[in-house]
């Protein structure tokens, strides 16, 4: 099949546009590329390895097995599984040391419950859905969650994220003032 688009990824491109981020960042901000779905499609190991070579701290997963096959490959910065796990993955999760994104208590009862078992922990990012529908525990609810969470033994809570509701809305009520 003939397609008239493509998309080519040129690494040294790559990494020099991370490059560029990161002299536009704070000393101590973290960066995390995401590498799902083998980089939209372009190789998730070179534009990982260029990602990471060229200032990137942590790397983003759409599920567990893109995760595990970069831990397979030799990758050893921190990943996280942005959309979460379901409960019967927990083990590859905690055994290929992966992060992963938390939004219910049954699936943080279970993480801590699995890492006890191989006696390790497992962080977690708690997601808050702030209006797009999809994923994440509502704002009112977090702080309860995020309590019960602190409560479980072998899970850390390393973050808590959101996702924009409308990022390409011009509507500047919808988006958060920024100092």
């Amino acid at each position: 099949m003939h397609r008239a688009t493509v998309a080519e990824i040129h690494l040294s491109n790559l990494r020099h546009n991370v490059q560029a981020l990161r002299s536009l960042m704070k000393p101590g901000v973290q960066m995390m590329a995401v590498v799902k779905a083998n980089a939209y499609g372009h190789g998730a190991l070179s534009c990982t390895q260029a990602v990471l070579d060229a200032g990137a701290d942590t790397l983003g997963v759409g599920i567990v097995s893109e995760g595990i096959e970069l831990r397979e490959q030799g990758i050893q910065a921190p990943i996280q599984v942005l959309v979460g796990i379901f409960p019967d993955e927990a083990d590859d999760l905690i055994q290929h040391n992966l992060t992963t994104t938390l939004h219910s208590r049954s699936l943080a009862e279970t993480l801590a419950q699995r890492a006890g078992l191989l006696e390790k922990e497992v962080r977690v990012h708690i997601k808050v859905d702030t209006g797009m529908g999809r994923l994440g525990v509502s704002p009112d609810q977090l702080p309860g969650l995020a309590e019960f969470i602190t409560g479980l033994k072998n899970i850390r809570i390393e973050s808590i994220f959101t996702h924009f509701s409308s990022a390409d809305d011009e509507d500047p009520r919808l988006h958060a003032e920024s100092d």
